[in-house]
């Protein structure tokens, strides 16, 4: 079968425009025979006749943070009503001498094999819509995260919580304030050591209640005490004292009073004893005195020994 001469490979349709235009553009229908709706828009220069076609939509060429405007200058658009796939071997660069804007409509990804660095010259924010969380997570616990400014600013209009699983650290090199004004609870399982090396201040307005199930164990320099009433409950009282200075307008009174001793032994020098009216009761006294002064309106003894066996 004799062969013909092949067939002339069809030219390549050139993309549409000239140099009569301040455009070229590549229109790739998305279906055949429509006119205004780009499966694929490709455009270099300024604005072009389709985009401009009764009918076309703008959502279909631009994105939507678009201004008006924008669309008539000079550049490049690029649409398609399917996937967008940019790849790059080596080394990609996007500079922007105007506003740039990233807006999905599903969730946006942004990974990297290494760092990422976010660098501003200007504030930097990171919102969310209302009711949504934000998330910073450093190994997902495993890593250590930093934060550093002049003045740090928290503002929970909710509930707070902090949950440390090991050791806290603060140093404060000024002043420290807080202020409550509700109820405060703190609870303390282990140990607590505490030093104030300037002067301590407490003051509380109502009822202050302690309790302490072991012992409470005081040392100081000087101790001073105001004020009204002081009661002491106690079994036992024991206090150690060098000297002491009472003054007392102090009147006490007992229905039964009972006193028993075995064996008492005491050495006095000079005692000044002023009694009043009183009622002993006693089973057998053994006194034995060297010498005994009185005086009119008091008494005055030197005893060097008493010994009594009630």
């Amino acid at each position: 079968m004799p062969r013909g001469k092949p067939k002339p490979k069809p030219k390549p349709t050139p993309p549409q425009g000239s140099t009569t235009t301040t455009h070229t553009y590549l229109f790739v229908p998305t279906t055949a025979g429509a006119t205004t709706m780009p499966g694929t828009f490709f455009r270099l220069g300024g604005y072009s006749d389709i985009e401009s076609s009764p009918g076309a939509d703008p959502a279909a060429f631009y994105p939507r943070a678009y201004k008006a405007g924008f669309a008539g200058a000079t550049g490049i658009v690029l649409a398609t009503n399917g996937g967008l796939l940019v790849h790059a071997g080596g080394t990609a660069h996007i500079h922007s001498a105007g506003l740039m804007n990233i807006d999905t409509q599903k969730t946006l990804y942004v990974n990297a094999d290494e760092d990422i660095t976010i660098n501003s010259l200007k504030t930097i924010s990171v919102l969310s819509a209302d009711s949504q969380k934000i998330t910073i997570s450093a190994g997902d616990g495993t890593g250590e995260l930093k934060t550093k400014g002049s003045k740090v600013t928290k503002e929970a209009l909710g509930e707070d919580y902090e949950y440390i699983d090991k050791d806290t650290y603060k140093y404060f090199k000024a002043n420290s304030y807080q202020i409550t004004l509700g109820y405060e609870q703190k609870i303390t399982c282990g140990a607590r050591f505490t030093i104030w090396v300037g002067t301590s201040l407490y003051i509380n307005m109502a009822l202050d209640v302690g309790m302490t199930f072991i012992a409470t164990i005081l040392l100081y320099a000087m101790k001073f005490e105001f004020g009204w009433l002081k009661i002491d409950l106690v079994r036992w009282k024991g206090e150690f004292k060098d000297g002491a200075f009472v003054l007392a307008n102090t009147m006490f009174k007992a229905a039964t009073a009972n006193s028993e001793a075995k064996a008492v032994t005491g050495h006095y020098a000079i005692s000044w004893i002023e009694s009043i009216p009183s009622k002993v009761k006693t089973g057998v006294v053994d006194v034995g005195t060297r010498a005994c002064q009185a005086i009119s309106g008091g008494a005055t003894s030197v005893i060097e020994g008493i010994r009594n066996h009630l």
